[in-house]
């Protein structure tokens, strides 16, 4: 019969029914006991001018609230194409960027 599964549980009860094992106080024990309301969510302590500047990747069309993610039905060989003159144009352009152009010269119309 297999070992159960709340076995370790057991022994952390039995720790702290003995007074052996004590939860230390850190400030990630104290977010969970206040309120909503008492938790500043949009600080984290550090001041927005001295901060270091973020690591990683930049933000994409994705996160940017300025675009908006659209699907639309084009013939398999016609996105071929235009893929593929995509890639051999010395700018690398990407297809929501043309997308983009002509809908932009579509409405100058």
């Amino acid at each position: 019969m297999s070992k159960n599964r709340f076995a370790g549980l057991q022994a952390v009860k039995q720790l702290q029914d003995t007074k052996e094992f004590e939860v230390k106080e850190t400030p990630q024990n104290k977010a969970f006991e206040q309120s909503p309301a008492q938790m500043d969510l949009r600080s984290n302590g550090s001041d927005d001018a001295t901060a270091a500047p973020r690591r990683g990747r930049p933000n994409g069309k994705r996160s940017n609230v300025e675009f908006q993610q659209v699907t639309a039905y084009v013939r398999r060989n016609t996105y071929r194409r235009v893929s593929i003159k995509l890639l051999d144009r010395e700018s690398k352009g990407e297809f929501s960027e043309l997308i983009e152009v002509l809908l932009q010269k579509w409405l100058e119309e």
